[in-house]
């Protein structure tokens, strides 16, 4: 399975962002616009870290979270919780989060920290 940085993301217009922070990057990113994009993509990837939009049309941040929490082979995998709503508006567990917007600088530090952590 190819290993990737899988950035869930509709709106397209932070996808350059996203580029251009993590361009030095070990692993390939991954785009998915959609959450049935994203969980395609988890099914035939290896995701070494997810950046998740909350708010996704036609499945949720919440199911892909819930999705991933379930199958053994992504339980360990780092997930950036990514979304305008409040922290404490929302109620999962073992995810790290940023509050839109979010500093470039910000996606680029919990990058590296969550890489290393799971290399």
């Amino acid at each position: 399975m190819d290993k990737v940085i899988l950035i869930v993301e509709d709106d397209t217009g932070l996808w350059s962002m996203y580029r251009h922070v993590l361009r030095d990057c070990t692993y390939p990113l991954l785009f998915a616009r959609s959450g049935d994009e994203a969980l395609t993509a988890l099914e035939t990837k290896q995701p070494v870290l997810i950046f998740l939009d909350i708010r996704l049309p036609i499945v949720s941040g919440e199911d892909i979270l819930e999705k991933i929490h379930q199958e053994p082979r992504l339980i360990s995998t780092p997930v950036v919780v990514t979304t305008s709503m409040r922290e404490d508006d929302i109620h999962i567990p073992g995810s790290y989060y940023l509050r839109k917007p979010i500093r470039p600088e910000t996606i680029r530090d919990y990058a590296e920290r969550l890489l290393h952590i799971n290399a």
